[in-house]
């Protein structure tokens, strides 16, 4: 082969490598993330407004939402990467404050949306305070038990005051994904897959203050150990001593939502693997929560909601039943006639957008009881894909995840009496 030849060989291997890693980073490769605030004025149009980028370099970046006291209004402002950016407008003048976040490739990009408060809402936070932190987690890969952090560094004023808020966030939100991941490795034996995210997850941890009657408080049950031996210990301590310390009916209530956790599975059963996965992870979302509370607190899931139905069906003769909702049958999701009417929009413009997936929902709300009586009744759904065995929960409150039900007992849920 002449040089002439080798030389025209080399252009072409080295072409072909190129076009391999340039497709390879425009299917998977997300660099940036950007995030902002998205809100709506009291009789007026919507607004949004992209506050910072940050370059996706490490495994782990943090973000928070918080609220900076100016004279005697609230102004959003977002933390990241040790930058402080906030928005002009004060929460007093607002509908609602969504977080939004956007991660940015080469050609590609996929926005998630996560509602902080709307005064319409018909469960969760419908104003704020400046206490309320709420912290985005997102990761570049699996996380395990050496991953979990220690102490947070660099906390400086503005964030100094809340740097208790912003440790606790973190911890359970670190918590959480280090216990999906380790059952996720178990499932993959089990299954006989191998599994990867196909981009950074983002999952989303609230602090919410909220003025709850002594009547609807939770009757404490103190169960000891916490998650990994302990290690959430330090941090239910701080969540105790928080209540303790403000005496009043103040106590901080706790959310999580999964914005994004696309993980792929390739091998022998992988439709059995998206599933248990699933399920699993829709526990756990609950059980962090309840743990790091030491047990004092009712955590709800779908899968709660869904359990709660047929506990009434097999002991109060409920006849309660789980419908089905595809993209070709989405009108009638108005069988489920106490459904709100934001929450019917949301499922048939999901199954509009994912022709592919399925709802599943009970008809009716299902109710929850203390000491015998009933304190409220939620709705829950499962997004379904029978393609794959992927199962998403998502709440009334629109979050993806686990909420303390001290939200639902403020709210009285759905009057269904």
């Amino acid at each position: 082969m002449g040089i002439k030849s080798i030389g025209r060989f080399l252009v072409v291997v080295l072409l072909s490598l190129f076009l391999v890693v340039f497709l390879y980073v425009r299917a998977d490769g997300y660099e940036r993330l950007t995030v902002g605030l998205r809100w709506q004025m009291s009789g007026g149009p919507e607004k949004q407004e992209a506050l910072a980028t940050e370059k996706l370099s490490g495994p782990v970046s943090k973000l928070w939402v918080f609220f900076q006291k100016k004279g005697s209004h609230l102004y959003p402002a977002v933390s990241i990467g040790g930058k402080i950016v906030s928005v002009s407008v004060p929460v007093e003048q607002m509908n609602f404050l969504e977080l939004v976040a956007t991660l940015k490739g080469y050609e590609e990009s996929m926005t998630k949306r996560s509602l902080l408060f709307s005064r319409n809402r018909p469960v969760g936070s419908r104003s704020t305070n400046a206490k309320n932190v709420y912290h985005l987690l997102i990761l570049q890969n699996f996380v395990t038990t050496k991953d979990l952090p220690s102490s947070l560094k660099d906390v400086k004023p503005p964030l100094w005051p809340l740097k208790k808020a912003l440790w606790r966030t973190h911890r359970l939100a670190m918590n959480y994904a280090v216990q999906t991941d380790a059952k996720t490795k178990e499932l993959e034996s089990l299954f006989q897959v191998k599994a990867s995210y196909k981009t950074p997850r983002l999952i989303l941890v609230a602090e919410e203050w909220l003025d709850v009657p002594e009547k609807a408080k939770t009757p404490k049950r103190r169960r000891g150990g916490g998650l990994f031996g302990g290690a959430l210990e330090e941090v239910s301590k701080e969540i105790a001593g928080e209540k303790e310390e403000a005496k009043s009916k103040m106590i901080p209530v706790y959310s999580i939502d999964v914005l994004l956790d696309e993980i792929s599975a390739e091998g022998k059963y992988p439709n059995g693997f998206q599933a248990a996965r699933s399920i699993w992870n829709d526990i756990t979302e609950g059980e962090v929560i309840y743990q790091a509370t030491k047990g004092t607190r009712r955590v709800i899931t779908a899968s709660v909601v869904f359990s709660q139905m047929e506990k009434n069906r097999a002991t109060r003769n409920s006849k309660n039943r789980i419908l089905k909702f595809d993209a070709q049958n989405s009108d009638n999701i108005n069988q489920c006639n106490q459904l709100w009417p934001s929450a019917q929009r949301e499922i048939k413009n999901f199954l509009k957008e994912n022709p592919d997936w399925r709802i599943i929902i009970p008809q009716n709300p299902v109710v929850f009881y203390k000491n015998n009586r009933p304190i409220y009744a939620m709705y829950a759904w499962f997004q379904v894909n029978p393609k794959t065995g992927r199962m998403i929960g998502v709440l009334p409150s629109g979050i993806r995840g686990a909420l303390s039900d001290e939200m639902a007992q403020v709210e009285n849920g759905v009057d269904p009496f």
